[in-house]
């Protein structure tokens, strides 16, 4: 499977986004950036 770069960044931003929503209801990750 092979993403483009348009691909990839919208899917990190996905799970950035979901990291963050979820962190913000129990506790701030421990790996940030």
């Amino acid at each position: 499977m092979q993403l483009t770069a348009a691909q990839f960044s919208a899917l990190l931003e996905g799970l950035d986004w979901r990291r963050v929503h979820e962190a913000r209801r129990t506790r701030v990750p421990a790996q940030a950036g």
